[in-house]
């Protein structure tokens, strides 16, 4: 399968070969992309992000290359659709065919990170100093707003960033486009620079209220910075639940609210926040010394975490969330057992390594293991797994602030609470807590389910639990059962003793 994705994109296109120069027509304000970009921001009027993706996908069944560019885009973050690399991969690799540069951006992203396509960092290098060379100038039939969007996203990823040059253009960005990102980028610039102060400047805060104003999450993000360097973390909560309503899907508001404990439940283990900040999935290059033959993946859980609820009043939000961090798979490529060997989760100081000896591995066969393994371990911003037997070993980075809703997507805004049956048993009670939540479905173990079709900010459905449940039971103590609902990863849930 990854034979045929290196397929769609010959990476000899990144590292020399110089296209001619893109032949769309300019985007008109009635054109499918326009259309589409003021429903996916809310410009004019109210934000409908699924409206936005049917116009993306006509404009580019139509030739508009500009609308094909914010497909590729969505489906590669899931606004307003869910979540698909591959697709996303082959549209944005249609688009360097037809010499759009601002997708070397996107491709960049995919070659780097290894969504969509087949890891290759060199490829995904050489993609981004092509952005940094054809789109730092105005291009025919490409939207300012897209070339900006591509030239500072490539400019923000650079291992060591000149904000200097990044508030340069931003500064251009503000004056030439309407998307509520122009403030949002000279918003982080000028944050950046005042090295995250306390004391922010008037113009910055300027700034981040105008995109504020306008629903821009990076603006939104960049007042989340300030509030927490201020210890103003209430409002931080609320700002932060502002943004996720708009993109629940954004990676680095979801990291920010598990590191300053916006969740309603702050009890989450210290391990599992960090490893989620610091793992990426597909985002790591293997390296193994003397060939040890061990191959380390990494790999998403079924489910984006488990509820563990203990009290009856839904008044009193006391449910237990866990996080489900992503599994560490190690396999043995060679035709013996693999006996003697040691894990490391490590970090650049050594002095925080935790080092576990593994059973042992049979020929050509793997084990797994939960971040959760790890325990009382501190982090540091990069990390690596390291299998290792005398002087071989294995090991793969970890990339810090990356893909983390590629394991986890946001967590489902839904509240459970339990009371006791008339005869028995629990009634599961549940309240939806922001915007709203369509086609949920409860599994339980016995596979009787119940289904319910929508629920509003702050509704309770009429009815919940047995009386729901085809097989006319309802549910007891440390009985396992799944609750799953549209854009949402499914959630794993029990019921715990009070």
């Amino acid at each position: 399968m990854e034979t045929n994705r290196q397929q769609q994109v010959d990476p000899s296109v990144a590292q020399g070969v110089t296209p001619p120069s893109p032949v769309s027509p300019p985007p008109d304000d009635d054109s499918f992309y326009r259309k589409g970009v003021r429903l996916l921001y809310g410009i004019g009027g109210q934000r409908d992000p699924q409206r936005a993706i049917q116009y993306f996908r006509e404009g580019y069944a139509k030739g508009d290359l500009n609308a094909g560019y914010m497909l590729a885009d969505c489906l590669c973050f899931g606004y307003g659709v869910a979540r698909d690399f591959d697709q996303s991969f082959r549209i944005a690799s249609d688009l360097a065919d037809k010499n759009f540069y601002p997708v070397y951006h996107l491709l960049s992203d995919a070659y780097t990170s290894g969504r969509g396509t087949a890891m290759d960092p060199d490829t995904g290098e050489a993609y981004r100093s092509k952005v940094l060379k054809y789109c730092s100038d105005p291009l025919p039939g490409v939207d300012e707003s897209i070339r900006f969007e591509a030239l500072l996203g490539t400019l923000s990823e650079k291992g060591e960033v000149d904000w200097h040059a990044v508030e340069k253009i931003a500064l251009e960005y503000r004056e030439k486009s309407d998307w509520p990102s122009r403030h949002g980028w000279l918003a982080s610039a000028l944050l950046k620079m005042d090295g995250d102060s306390t004391s922010p400047r008037p113009e910055l805060m300027e700034v981040i209220e105008a995109g504020c104003a306008e629903d821009d999450v990076l603006s939104l993000f960049s007042k989340v910075t300030v509030q927490v360097s201020q210890e103003q973390l209430e409002e931080a909560n609320k700002t932060l639940k502002d943004a996720l309503r708009i993109t629940p899907g954004y990676s680095y508001l979801c990291d920010f609210m598990l590191r300053i404990g916006a969740n309603p439940n702050d009890d989450f283990d210290k391990l599992e926040r960090e490893a989620w900040r610091a793992c990426a999935l597909g985002a790591s290059v293997m390296r193994r010394g003397n060939d040890l033959g061990v191959k380390i993946e990494m790999e998403a859980p079924p489910f984006a975490g488990s509820w563990f609820v203990c009290r009856d009043d839904l008044a009193e939000k006391k449910e237990d969330f866990h996080p489900n961090g992503p599994f560490i798979i190690l396999k043995n490529t060679n035709d013996k057992k693999l006996k003697g060997a040691t894990i490391r989760l490590c970090c650049e100081d050594t002095k925080y390594d935790r080092t576990f000896d593994l059973e042992p591995i049979p020929p050509r066969g793997e084990v797994m293991l939960e971040m959760r393994n790890f325990e009382d371990i501190q982090f540091d911003e990069k990390l690596y797994v390291r299998v290792a037997k005398k002087n071989r070993y294995s090991e793969m980075a970890l990339d810090t602030m990356q893909g983390l809703n590629d394991f986890r997507p946001s967590f489902m805004p839904l509240m459970m609470t339990w009371k006791s049956g008339t005869f028995g048993g629990h009634i599961l009670q549940l309240k939806c807590l922001e915007g709203s939540l369509s086609n949920i479905v409860i599994i339980k173990d016995s596979g009787a389910t119940a289904s319910i079709p929508l629920l509003k900010e702050n509704q309770e459905p009429v009815s919940v639990g047995w009386m729901e449940f085809s097989d006319g039971a309802n549910l007891f103590p440390h009985e396992y059962f799944i609750v799953g609902c549209d854009h949402y990863e499914p959630i794993l849930g029990t019921i715990e003793s009070s």
